[in-house]
């Protein structure tokens, strides 16, 4: 599994989207989804590595989306929102 965040800049409107580089294990999970909750601007989202590396290019263009549905990112398939 990957965790990929979704930065939006608050200022310019930028939407960034990078890997973590980190095993993803509960502990990782949780501390993201404090963070998210404590800032509006990021979004934590997971992938399994495969899909990853087969559609990074997709995934990534799904996800500088102004606005991401539940709809979009289940016909995507394999990637959640944490």
């Amino acid at each position: 599994m990957i965790a990929i965040c979704r930065e939006v800049d608050k200022y310019s409107g930028a939407i960034s989207v990078y890997s973590i580089n980190a095993d993803v294990t509960d502990c990782l999970l949780l501390k993201l989804s404090i963070r998210e909750s404590v800032n509006p601007e990021l979004r934590y989202y997971v992938i399994t590595k495969e899909r990853w590396d087969a559609d990074k290019d997709a995934v990534v263009r799904l996800l500088k989306r102004k606005n991401i549905t539940e709809t979009a990112l289940k016909r995507f398939g394999e990637i959640v929102q944490i």
